[in-house]
């Protein structure tokens, strides 16, 4: 007997948004995307991820704070990042205070920026 079980692709739910941050902040100039299982599919990480990925860093002050390329934003100042918009609404309400949480390879790292330029991730 032949078991027929049709595929289906992954989703692409959020869509990818790929963003150039502007605004005046810590984080500008960062090229970030939205994580779905169908981009995930596509640029090789876990279909299970969820947050916003890191696809460029210009020369900034976040090089600094060691974030690289390929690093996953799950939350910022205490709060979920699943979009970009969750990204930029936190940035909102203050831009040179900010506490955020990547995820890279598995491992989570906690971040720390302050007004004065402090910033330590651990």
């Amino acid at each position: 007997q032949i078991l027929i079980v049709p595929l289906e692709a992954a989703p692409e739910d959020p869509p990818r948004n790929i963003t150039t941050l502007e605004a005046d902040n810590i984080f500008y100039g960062m090229k970030l995307a939205n994580l779905s299982p169908a981009y995930s599919e596509e640029i090789g990480t876990s279909i299970y991820e969820q947050g916003v990925i890191v696809l460029a860093i210009p020369r900034s002050a976040m090089r600094r704070t060691s974030v690289r390329r390929g690093d996953v934003f799950k939350a910022v100042n205490g709060d979920k990042v699943m979009t970009i918009k969750d990204i930029q609404d936190a940035l909102y309400q203050d831009p040179r205070n900010i506490d955020f949480t990547i995820s890279r390879a598995g491992r989570q790292i906690d971040c720390i920026i302050r007004r004065k330029g402090r910033s330590y991730c651990k």
